[in-house]
């Protein structure tokens, strides 16, 4: 197994190699040669399979009940790699018992932006927010966390914890995914696109104890004890507050969710 984490050069030779993979895999259909296609699929798949192995893990915030980071692997080197991918098969990590859900988002910094031509991906908004309802669930705390990505971007975290976990369906779908499927106790499934509306005026939450941020220069490792909201460094951050989605060089906005239900006909616009 390869352990020793990607950096960008490697990352992009990687995502390469699986470009190159699926061009002679298109080739190979058009010209009937199913050996060569199989050849192709092989080594695209390879490729995809080596870049999400080694990805960097980074702590994405802590558990402010018992101190334990939050551990995932993290794709810092553009929004471009397959990691931001919506439904994206990252690769699952322990976490703490107390943890439920991972949103976020990413500030451009006045950047420009860089994403995938083909694809659509959901950054969310340039600054930290909350979702009110799990907030609002049963001794359920918000940790902010702050990642930088080597394009100048400025990442915010905000992890969800509860004492005791919160049960899967009442939860929400991981950043940056727009939907989620879960399992109840009966075995019967379902899939979810959230409308839950979000709360960028942290200073209520903060005030209520419902809401932390991790030590800056703790790499979120370590979460500051329940403050003012004097205290907290991520309050009224300059920033859209709008949920982003990036194709190519392009950022617009998807809207805000507002309570109100998704429909078939919805998707379709």
């Amino acid at each position: 197994m390869l352990t020793q984490p990607l950096t960008k050069a490697e990352r992009d030779e990687l995502l390469a190699r699986n470009a190159k993979a699926l061009t002679r895999y298109r080739a190979a259909l058009m010209g009937d040669d199913e050996a060569a296609a199989a050849k192709a699929t092989k080594d695209a798949q390879g490729a995809i399979a080596e870049y999400f192995e080694r990805l960097p893990i980074v702590a994405m915030a802590a558990c402010p009940f018992s101190g334990k980071p939050l551990m995932r692997s993290f794709d810092p080197f553009g929004l471009d790699g397959p990691w931001w991918a919506d439904g994206a098969k990252r690769p699952a990590l322990p976490t703490p018992p107390t943890f439920g859900v991972l949103r976020g988002g990413v500030h451009f910094q006045g950047k420009k932006v860089i994403g995938p031509q083909a694809v659509e991906v959901c950054t969310g908004p340039e600054v930290p927010y909350v979702i009110p309802r799990l907030l609002e669930l049963g001794n359920t705390t918000a940790v902010i966390g702050d990642l930088a990505m080597t394009p100048g971007y400025r990442v915010f975290t905000v992890a969800y914890f509860a004492e005791p976990r919160r049960s899967a369906k009442e939860l929400t779908c991981d950043w940056p995914d727009t939907s989620y499927s879960y399992t109840t106790l009966f075995g019967e499934s379902a899939s979810v696109i959230p409308v839950d509306p979000w709360d960028f005026d942290l200073a209520p939450w903060i005030k209520k104890g419902k809401v932390r941020w991790c030590v800056p220069g703790s790499g979120n490792e370590r979460v500051a004890p329940p403050g003012k909201p004097a205290d907290c460094p991520y309050l009224d951050l300059e920033g859209r507050r709008e949920n982003l989605a990036v194709r190519g060089d392009q950022a617009w906005n998807r809207g805000l969710p507002d309570g109100e239900p998704i429909t078939p006909a919805d998707l379709l616009d």
